[in-house]
């Protein structure tokens, strides 16, 4: 696995648009059901055995941040139902 190489990009709304067009396309754009996904993706991470292209460190770096772009999801999923969103942590 490669590390992060310090690159710093700044993000655009449009730079997203491939994230928004396969939600809509696989999943009718039903936020609710990616983050059932990514729950489940979490789950299974548990179940690869520590090794040396795993770590548990590995591990737990890339479940928090498939937990991250969960709790995006919800959040922006609250706000565009005009639902009231309380952070996770």
């Amino acid at each position: 696995m490669s590390k992060s190489n310090g690159t710093k990009i700044e993000l655009k709304e449009e730079d997203l648009k491939p994230i928004l067009e396969q939600i809509n396309k696989y999943y009718d754009g039903n936020v609710l059901v990616v983050t059932e996904w990514l729950d489940r993706a979490i789950f299974m991470l548990h179940f690869i055995p520590d090794d040396d292209e795993f770590s548990q460190l590995q591990k737990q770096n890339v479940c928090g941040v498939i937990l991250g772009i969960k709790e995006s999801l919800m959040q922006a999923y609250f706000q565009n139902q005009a639902l009231e969103y309380e952070k996770f942590y």
